[in-house]
């Protein structure tokens, strides 16, 4: 990606991009699903940069009061798998940011098969992030018919 620096009122210029080469990775220390019932995932760390994460248009948000990646309002449509992968996969893309799941994560939900279906997302997202083809493209493409590899 490439990026103009914005120019401020007195002609300084402020960089308002998040590289991808700066950001490194994180563990992610807990899932859960918050008390309005948005899914969210806590990475070991928080940097205040993290907030422009909405500009990816993809339903993720960063609160940096809580320290949490979170869907945009409860999940209707996605289960807790889904968004896991959308959330992991856009904060990857959008600020350069791999996060691992923690082997002593903590889940937080009393919903059945919770953990269960983070642990399996886990795999996948990872898989997807080492082929260097998000989860979104690969369902597409699947759901089209069409082969990623032709």
């Amino acid at each position: 990606r490439t990026h103009r620096p914005f120019q401020g009122q007195r002609g300084g210029s402020i960089n308002i991009y998040c590289s991808a080469k700066k950001m490194g990775s994180a563990k992610i220390e807990k899932v859960a699903v918050l008390d309005d019932g948005r899914f969210a995932v806590f990475p070991d760390r928080k940097e205040p940069s993290w907030q422009y994460i909405y500009r990816e248009a993809c339903g993720v948000y960063w609160n940096q009061e809580l320290g949490c990646f979170h869907s945009g309002e409860p999940p209707r449509t996605w289960g807790y798998k889904e968004w896991y992968e959308q959330i992991v996969s856009v904060v990857k893309s959008g600020v350069g940011l791999r996060m691992r799941l923690d082997s002593d994560a903590e889940f937080d939900s009393d919903s059945p098969g919770f953990a269960d279906d983070v642990i399996a997302a886990e795999a996948s997202v990872q898989k997807w992030i080492d082929d260097g083809c998000p989860p979104r493209e690969k369902n597409q493409t699947a759901e089209q018919g069409v082969d990623p590899n032709a």
